[in-house]
């Protein structure tokens, strides 16, 4: 049993012989003594094993070690099962992995618990994750958001390969998202300045972003200039008063950047030499990012993502165009967000189950192409294992 606790790793295992197993299967380093536990190098990382557990842990060994005897300490040695709604969550038996993670870090007493599984015949992954507090009692993730407005959905194309929107509120609590970001996917100090620049403009947001980007019309992409051969949209909606405030700001961003705009109206254009001519336009609460026509056929199944979630992303990129721009399989992902978080993942372009794909990508011939006849696979499918 493997516990994902943010950091450190945690293995649970039923006897010595499987920690011994373990180590093997890791490639680990020979056996050192650090405090109290025996330490094992990895690559990048070191593993600390006393008894029937095993941690792992990036940083200093010996810095890690007194950190992971000070985490036992508190907790006295007692399982992360234990815990209120958490020990619940990890006995359940109808999934592959489940992970734990600590919202410490975001300063919230509380877990946000991950599950996955494979659907539609073990062709896809699915994810699921709730959020329990520290009673162990399941909380809604959209306390501090809206949900997703639908209509934003008409600026995008049925050539989109990607679109993800979110519905935030005026008085959205930004530091608690940001929080949870830092706990979930930790933030070096080059990100938090970013986001410290950017902060100021997502709380003027009073409703939903949206983004959809896909190829361009008149386009085939190919990997050597793709950025010149997307065709995006951004839809920000906001107050009035803050889309004058944002024009004014971008404007004088462009100028300072040194680059001819043209002015008309509600509109500003500007153009990258190379480039197709970005407009940004304000219709009605809604500010707008373009490099194409504000006049599209919308994105069905996009939208059917969008409909009911306060977060949601939609891509679906064809087999080919993966291989063309960036070497890899071409993939689907739905991810919605409600009172929990879904996520869909699957490769297009194979019904083969998708651990035998994931198998074949991670071959040393990165010319081998997943199939569908699995007699030809070369080694036996998953799912005939008894």
């Amino acid at each position: 049993r493997i516990y994902l606790i943010f950091n450190p790793v945690h293995f649970l295992v039923d006897s010595s012989d499987n920690i011994a197993e373990l180590i093997e299967q890791l490639e680990a380093g020979s056996k050192q003594s650090v405090g109290d536990f025996d330490a094992y190098s990895l690559d990048h990382t070191t593993l600390f094993v006393k008894g029937k557990q095993g941690w792992i842990m990036d940083g200093d060994p010996q810095r890690s070690a007194k950190l992971l005897s000070e985490q036992l300490t508190i907790a006295s040695n007692k399982s992360i099962a234990s815990l209120k709604g958490v020990g619940k969550f990890l006995e359940r038996n109808d999934e592959v992995m489940r992970i734990v993670v600590a919202m410490t870090p975001a300063n919230a007493s509380g877990w946000t618990c991950v599950d996955a599984s494979f659907g539609s015949n073990a062709t896809q992954v699915d994810v699921n994750a709730i959020y329990l507090n520290a009673n162990g009692d399941e909380i809604d993730m959209n306390a501090n958001l809206q949900k997703i407005n639908s209509k934003l959905i008409d600026y995008t194309a049925p050539s989109d390969v990607f679109v993800a929107a979110m519905g935030l509120r005026s008085d959205t609590d930004w530091d608690a998202i940001l929080g949870y970001v830092q706990a979930v996917y930790p933030l070096d100090y080059k990100q938090r300045t970013l986001m410290g620049l950017i902060l100021p403009y997502l709380r003027r947001i009073d409703g939903t972003i949206m983004v959809a980007a896909g190829p361009m019309a008149d386009a085939t992409m190919s990997a050597g200039d793709i950025e010149n051969q997307i065709s995006f949209v951004v839809a920000i909606e906001m107050n009035k008063d803050n889309i004058k405030k944002t024009m004014s700001d971008i404007n004088g961003l462009i100028s300072t950047m040194g680059l001819s705009a043209l002015r008309d109206g509600n509109s500003i254009v500007w153009q990258v030499a190379g480039s197709p001519a970005i407009t940004l336009t304000a219709e009605g609460n809604c500010l707008v990012f373009a490099n194409r026509s504000l006049k599209q056929l919308g994105n069905d199944a996009a939208r059917d993502c969008m409909k009911g979630n306060v977060v949601a992303v939609w891509a679906n990129i064809p087999d080919s165009m993966g291989e063309v721009t960036y070497g890899g399989r071409g993939f689907s992902l739905d991810m919605e967000v409600s009172d929990d978080f879904e996520a869909d993942f699957r490769f297009n372009g194979s019904n083969a189950p998708i651990l035998e794909q994931f198998a074949m990508l991670m071959q040393a011939d990165g010319n081998v192409n997943v199939v569908d006849d699995y007699d030809s696979l070369g080694f036996t499918p998953i799912d005939t294992i008894k």
